[in-house]
């Protein structure tokens, strides 16, 4: 069971989230809910150091600092008291009613819940009132006039009469008022999560260092009848004891969080680590591996990687002097659009969770912009983007250039990038991921084979994978990436295939990392990634894999490098 100490029960920054109003826009009672629709750069944001609520402003300009620290690590990067950019006032909070109306579409959209199934709710700050969804309605042509809710007296309201509240309303209502840290649940009854809830077996988030830090530990409640109170007597104890995602056997999952962006995204995290670990096993079995089909982290190597920390770590944080703004080049803005656009292609694609991707792209031979972390890649938007600046020893300019609010968080992989782009004047593009088959060969011995299909070979060549501690180590990752892609040498009479450069690596438990020469190079190579390794899990459990020879593959060689 999940105890104080485990990551999920700790204040984290919340998944900007922006909901669509849909349908008729009458009816909000939440006292926010009269404001416009707001554009991606005017999203809530939230303070990652101090929880404080700012918003992104709308602006071509760059945050430069003049000068500023190195640091090696993942960097938490804050303003310096008196850097004259004051953070803005909260300028948009989406109606309840939106949040849950586009989360459940979103839910029935990638086929993670059907179409009479699951519930959300949300609980409005401003004057308690619980927002929920309908029974007995489309989950995928849900409307916002559909989403009822209750005010503090105990009466339900709704625009539709003939629709009833959820008939897991009383659940959603005990909670809430057991638990004040929860402002928002999902129940659903996604593929992966759902095959462990009809075996009662919890999904070990350990096995994936970012699910751990997103997740925590998962609750395991046992079966009753939907609807009763003995059902909600049961996920009350599992949610009190610490828990912030519980698995009710035989049934699906419930996930709490302090607001929907962040429920939503440990929820589809959640389901990603899940697909792995399901793949994982139905790998390992299938190649008869012998040992735990799963590799699982231990305290020490969890306690290395840096969101696991109760404090931000002072190496983390550079200081920063007086912010100044200076213009976006072209090609800055440009690189911020693309990379806006791959990452809502890579989270429709499946190839992500909504903070599971990083994305950057060099812009001049010493920065680079990055995706910040905790981020929801459905909606990213260029000016969320940040612009770093690397020093002539590879490492990481301590300033998050290019982001407006007076503070922001990189992710925990921006140091591997910064390396990468540092021992590699040819590679342009870094994009980091966790999708579920290609996860499966991070947290197992399962080997990835690059020449199974000639495409495979093409593109990604060998791909290595190295231990964890190359999450931490950025060097380990540079270093594997041994010459400039596309360069090949032609093999060596009597023809053999070279042992050629990787130029994407898979890191044990925690993510996988491919590279190009541009973002449409190595986005396409991520897919490659992801779909060999779906073939080869579909495959295993057809029978023994067929690979190239070697033949075949110096052909390819001839052909193609």
């Amino acid at each position: 069971m999940q105890t104080s100490s485990s990551p999920s029960s700790r204040k984290r920054p919340n998944i900007a989230w922006t909901a669509k109003p849909t349908g008729d826009p009458k009816g909000n009672n939440d006292q926010d809910s009269a404001q416009p629709e707001p554009t991606k750069s005017q999203r809530p944001r939230l303070n990652p150091v101090s929880g404080a609520s700012s918003s992104a402003s709308t602006t071509s300009s760059d945050v430069r600092a003049a000068t500023s620290a190195s640091t090696s690590g993942a960097t938490a990067a804050t303003a310096a008291s008196g850097s004259g950019q004051a953070s803005s006032p909260l300028s948009f909070v989406p109606p309840p009613r939106d949040c849950v109306c586009e989360a459940m579409r979103r839910l029935y959209g990638y086929r993670l819940t059907t179409t009479s199934g699951g519930n959300i709710s949300h609980r409005c700050r401003a004057d308690g009132s619980v927002w929920l969804t309908p029974k007995g309605t489309d989950k995928g042509d849900m409307y916002r006039n559909q989403i009822l809710y209750m005010t503090t007296d105990g009466v339900w309201h709704s625009e539709t009469p003939e629709l009833k509240p959820s008939t897991e309303h009383p659940l959603h209502l005990r909670l809430y008022s057991k638990l004040p840290h929860v402002f928002s649940i999902i129940h659903a009854h996604p593929p992966y999560l759902g095959g462990f809830a009809v075996t009662a077996l919890v999904p070990n988030t350990r096995a994936i260092a970012s699910a751990y830090c997103t997740c925590g530990s998962v609750g395991l409640c046992p079966y009753a009848c939907p609807g009763t109170e003995t059902l909600a007597s049961l996920i009350e104890q599992q949610f009190a004891s610490g828990a912030m995602c519980v698995l009710m056997a035989n049934h699906g999952i419930m996930v709490a969080g302090d607001a929907m962006g962040e429920t939503f995204n440990r929820f589809e995290t959640l389901e990603f680590c899940s697909g792995a670990i399901s793949n994982a096993v139905a790998l390992s079995r299938a190649n008869k591996a012998v040992g735990d089909p799963v590799n699982i982290l231990t305290d020490a190597q969890l306690k290395s990687y840096s969101c696991f920390s109760d404090e931000v770590s002072s190496s983390w944080i550079p200081h920063l002097p007086t912010l100044v703004s200076i213009p976006c080049t072209p090609q800055e803005s440009e690189a911020k659009y693309q990379i806006s656009r791959f990452a809502a292609r890579a989270y429709t694609q499946r190839l992500t969770s909504p903070s599971g991707i990083t994305i950057s792209s060099r812009i001049g031979p010493d920065s680079f912009v990055i995706t910040p972390a905790y981020i929801d890649a459905a909606n990213l938007a260029p000016a969320d983007v940040i612009t770093v600046k690397l020093t002539s020893g590879g490492n990481l300019n301590g300033a998050p250039l290019g982001y407006r609010s007076t503070s922001t968080l990189l992710p925990t992989c921006a140091a591997s990038h910064a390396a990468i782009y540092a021992t590699h004047p040819s590679i342009n593009v870094v994009i980091t991921a966790h999708p579920v088959f290609a996860m499966a060969f991070a947290i197992s011995s399962n080997h990835f084979e690059g020449s199974i299909i000639p495409e495979g070979y093409i593109v990604l060549r060998d791909v290595p994978v190295l231990d964890f501690q190359a999450s931490i180590t950025p060097s380990m990752i540079a270093s594997t990436l041994l010459q400039a892609p596309g360069k090949r040498p032609p093999p060596p009479p009597p023809a053999q295939p070279q042992l050629i450069s990787p130029v994407a690596a898979i890191v044990r438990n925690d993510a996988v990392y491919v590279t190009g020469a541009s973002l449409l190079q190595a986005f396409d190579r991520l897919e490659v990634m992801e779909a060999m390794a779906q073939q080869t899990v579909c495959g295993s459990q057809q029978g023994s894999l067929s690979l190239l020879g070697v033949k075949s593959l110096v052909e390819i060689e001839e052909g193609f490098f």
